[in-house]
C-alpha cells in the first residue's frame, strides 16, 4: 500500500521505516493501518510542523499523528469505535463520536 502511495505521490518517504512503525503500532491489523495512513495523508500535511506531504510522511510525522490520537480527550471512545468498525467492516466518522 505504501509503495503504491509513494509511486503516486512522490513524498520521498522511507517505506521500510514507516512500514515498520505501522506494524509496531497496529500489529499489522489492516483496518488500523488503513486508518492511520488515511490520517497521515489528510491531517498531518498542512499543519505548521509538517507543511508538505514530504515532511509529514516521516517518523516525526507518524509520531505526531500517534500522539495526537493518544492525547485526544475522546481517544478511548474513538479506539473503541474504530475497533467495532473494523470488526464489523462498517465505516464510521470521527466526527460522529
Amino acid at each position: 500500500m505504501l509503495t503504491e502511495y509513494e509511486s503516486d505521490c512522490h513524498t520521498g518517504m522511507d517505506i521500510a521505516l514507516l512500514s515498520g512503525l505501522l506494524y509496531d503500532y497496529t500489529s499489522g491489523y489492516p483496518c488500523l493501518v488503513s486508518r492511520l495512513c488515511k490520517f497521515m495523508d489528510e491531517r498531518i500535511p498542512g499543519s505548521g510542523e509538517f507543511p508538505t506531504p514530504s515532511s509529514a510522511w516521516t517518523k516525526a510525522g507518524f509520531l505526531r499523528l500517534c500522539s495526537t490520537i493518544i492525547i485526544s480527550r475522546r481517544s478511548s471512545q474513538q479506539a473503541e469505535c474504530m475497533t467495532r468498525a473494523c470488526r464489523s467492516e462498517t465505516s464510521f466518522s470521527w466526527e460522529d463520536i
